[in-house]
């Protein structure tokens, strides 16, 4: 009997350093791939989450709050007359966590030659989130449709 609660002791001396050991390693995985902006005054949580595809979309959880995830938060919608129009939707391609905000950049085609890249600043006040949005866009006048 004894034998067998030393070999037990043994056994699980080994196991708790490798659980302990992939708790770490999923903690580090999950701030790889999540950055916090802050909590609305509700209660729920602001983060920048990476998806699957290696870009970054939004989610607000918790608190009063129901989920929403938005998985390619830069859009631009480019109009070429009145049946002409265009949805441009893209993930971010980087995330910055600031003192207050985040800023999320991402890069968007139009399909021909104009390029639109987009530098999102979200802060939180109060229960207010709010988005300061920079656009550059970039193509020549005869090819890009300016």
């Amino acid at each position: 009997m004894i034998r067998y609660a030393s070999f037990g002791a043994l056994l699980g001396l080994l196991i708790a350093p490798l659980a302990l050991s992939q708790q770490q390693q999923q903690a580090v995985e999950t701030a790889a791939n999540r950055v916090e902006l802050g909590r609305l005054a509700n209660g729920a949580a602001v983060a920048f989450v990476r998806a699957g595809s290696g870009d970054w979309g939004i989610e607000i959880s918790g608190g009063t709050a129901p989920q929403m995830l938005q998985s390619k938060p830069a859009q631009i919608e480019v109009i070429r007359g009145d049946e002409n129009v265009s949805d441009l939707t893209a993930g971010y391609q980087s995330v910055q966590k600031e003192a207050d905000a985040v800023v999320a950049k991402a890069t968007l085609s139009g399909g021909g030659e104009a390029a639109f890249a987009v530098e999102d600043c979200w802060r939180i006040s109060g229960s207010v989130l709010s988005l300061n949005r920079n656009v550059k866009v970039t193509g020549s006048e005869t090819n890009a449709g300016f």
